[in-house]
């Protein structure tokens, strides 16, 4: 259950740093809004589909979802840039 929190809080975490919008986020993951606004919420799980393709968005490990990796760091210092993704993402 740790675990679910922590990946739901850090989903979430991610979002708001890269300041990109639930719905977006939705559209490119190619799910529901309803249903990716439930993978913050912790009311539903991603799969690793998911998770991968976040991963991707922000050019994060996978691990790093789950807290294993000090990368997070820079989420709580607001003088580092936005977390780039890579080209492909670019649109959102």
């Amino acid at each position: 259950m740790r675990g679910e929190r922590m990946l739901c809080n850090r989903i979430k975490q991610f979002r708001t740093y890269n300041k990109i919008e639930t719905k977006t986020l939705a559209k490119a993951l190619n799910i529901e809004h309803s249903q990716y606004l439930k993978f913050e919420t912790g009311e539903e799980m991603p799969d690793i589909d998911i998770i991968t393709t976040l991963s991707k968005i922000y050019k994060v490990t996978v691990s790093e979802f789950y807290g294993h990796e000090p990368r997070m760091l820079e989420l709580q210092n607001n003088d580092n840039p936005p977390l780039k993704y890579p080209d492909e993402y670019d649109t959102l």
